[in-house]
């Protein structure tokens, strides 16, 4: 049987397995610190001959998530995908798929998958660099550089625009996900080594008050409970030229034969071997795994096909998508600041932020439209404002008929009729 598509809800969608028109879904998910958030999404179509579903989402939203084949790399949709999010000024992140097939189908070993990425981001970055400077060169002439600096930021896992995932086997991950889980484990063992970290160079020190940072130490971070690891600079070193050396125990920028570059040691050994231990099929090597990872699995479940008993341990290993939520909530503008961006591009209107003093007798009306861009740029939700829906286009129903209409809701509210 199929897998179930949920975001494509036509017939022709389903039977070619490729989406076609673009699908709203809200969904209320958690980020690490257990707080809930609204995330509406549109999920868009990733084929070039359905750009224009690129084009339309892409003025009714604050950022975008560029999701790119791993395998397959920058494509020219990916190309046209990034130039539009620029041109409509809105964030920038990155979710790399399909990270299974550089395991499975290349059997990359994991220092060549690595740079392989590497390559990959390298190349979203030129794509971004080149655009906004052709852009910003139109707009502000000699200064475009510090301009293009300031504007858009660099795509880099350590900066937590960058998501890795999955969806044939059910997982996604930042590096914020691998540090939480690093950070979780040894605060629970409270042991200074623990697979192989160099816990004096990532944790706060109450006993230190020296300014100076190494490859061995970190500053004393105010706020932090003495002797535990802090996440944003252990982070750091997962991506880049840090190493770990293995016989010293410790991080360092400096290569040799004793040393294994971070993002190799604590995020893709990790994944290799549980892929290698599934898919050799072997029932008890895969339990003393499971075992070593504290995922519990009944006796039925080790003895599933590859692909279903593959997706129930990452769910159990990885848990909930923390890790996409978090990078959402921390890379893409909130909806009032989005408002304002988009009030001043596309609205035509008196772009002033205080009603009119104008003594005609219209002056109070509530559609004044000095009020109503004020009343957008805040999301008033205040019932005497004016409804204010900017429509991005209209598309028929699957009988024919009557239309739906894609919009941006700027203040107010709309409720469904009963």
């Amino acid at each position: 049987s199929k897998e179930k598509r949920y975001t494509d809800t036509r017939v022709d969608e389903q039977d070619r397995e490729l989406s076609i028109k673009s699908t709203p879904v809200s969904l209320m998910l958690e980020d690490f610190n257990s707080k809930t958030n609204l995330i509406n999404i549109l999920d868009c179509p990733g084929h070039v001959n359905f750009n224009d579903e690129v084009t339309a989402s892409l003025r009714a939203v604050d950022g975008v998530v560029i999701v790119i084949d791993a395998v397959e790399g920058v494509m020219l949709g990916t190309e046209k995908a990034i130039q539009q999010a620029i041109a409509e000024d809105v964030d920038i992140t990155v979710m790399i798929s399909k990270m299974d097939r550089l395991i499975v189908e290349l059997k990359l070993p994991p220092e060549a998958a690595y740079f392989k990425l590497l390559q990959l981001l390298g190349d979203v970055n030129r794509i971004i660099v080149d655009t906004a400077m052709g852009e910003v060169t139109v707009n502000h002439g000699a200064d475009s550089e510090n301009l293009n600096k300031k504007k858009y930021k660099r795509i880099s896992p350590e900066l937590g625009n960058v998501c890795f995932s999955s969806g044939q086997h059910g997982w996604s991950f930042t590096l914020t996900t691998f540090a939480h889980m690093y950070c979780k484990q040894y605060n629970n063992t409270n042991t200074n080594k623990k697979n192989g970290i160099d816990i004096a160079s990532i944790q706060s020190n109450s006993t230190s008050n020296s300014n100076s940072t190494s490859s061995g130490t970190v500053n004393e971070i105010n706020g932090l409970e003495p002797n535990t690891i802090h996440i944003e600079q252990f982070v750091k070193r997962l991506w880049g030229d840090w190493h770990h050396d293995n016989d010293r125990d410790c991080f360092t920028k400096s290569k040799s034969t004793k040393t294994t570059r971070t993002f190799i040691k604590f995020v893709l050994e990790p994944l290799y071997k549980i892929y290698s231990h599934v898919l050799g099929e072997n029932p008890d090597d895969i339990g003393k795994l499971t075992k070593k990872l504290n995922i519990r699995l009944a006796s039925s479940e080790l003895h599933l096909d590859t692909k279903p008993l593959l997706r129930i341990i990452f769910s159990r290993y990885f848990g909930f998508p923390h890790g996409f939520v978090d990078m959402c909530m921390k890379h893409v503008r909130n909806p009032i600041d989005g408002n304002k961006k988009k009030v001043s591009k596309y609205y035509r209107g008196n772009q002033a932020n205080t009603t009119s003093t104008n003594t005609d007798n219209n002056s109070n009306n509530s559609n004044d439209t000095d009020s109503i861009a004020s009343y957008m740029n805040n999301c008033d939700s205040d019932p005497n404002t004016p409804l204010m829906i900017h429509t991005m286009k209209m598309f028929s129903s699957p009988d024919g008929e009557k239309f739906y209409t894609l919009g941006r809701i700027y203040n107010w509210r709309v409720v469904c009729a009963r």
